[in-house]
């Protein structure tokens, strides 16, 4: 009887509140990670530099756009889900029809706007 009755109160109103308040904390910690994302990606960016290994990099810089376009959309960044979805697609894409070098090469511009979108994001937070 009492998980009926839970279960006829996950629409109610107040559950409404709950839910919101669990979002919030997901969007705020979301955007908490973005420093750390971005960092990452450019630390990957550095490193390929440094070293040429573009396939480690490549793949680093997919996983990352992965588990953003993941999370974004549904916390309510549609843009940045969609660059970083864009991104992802551009570099498993490149790597099965080009080398690892040219692959870097044609998706840079998806990597620097997401970038570009995880900056936005920082900026516009409260």
């Amino acid at each position: 009887m009492f998980l009926g009755h839970r279960l006829m109160n996950l629409g109610s109103e107040d559950a409404k509140p709950d839910v919101a308040e669990a979002m919030a904390g997901l969007r705020s910690r979301f955007i908490d990670s973005l420093v750390d994302r971005i960092l990452h990606m450019e630390d990957l960016t550095s490193e390929l530099r440094r070293t040429g290994d573009y396939t480690t990099a490549l793949y680093g810089i997919s996983a990352s756009a992965h588990r953003i376009a993941g999370v974004a959309g549904t916390l309510g960044f549609g843009a940045l889900g969609s660059n970083a979805r864009k991104l992802e697609e551009a570099i498993t894409d490149g790597l099965a029809q080009y080398e690892p070098r040219e692959t870097f090469l044609r998706t840079r511009t998806q990597l620097e706007a997401l970038l570009d979108s995880l900056e936005a994001v920082l900026e516009t937070a409260p």
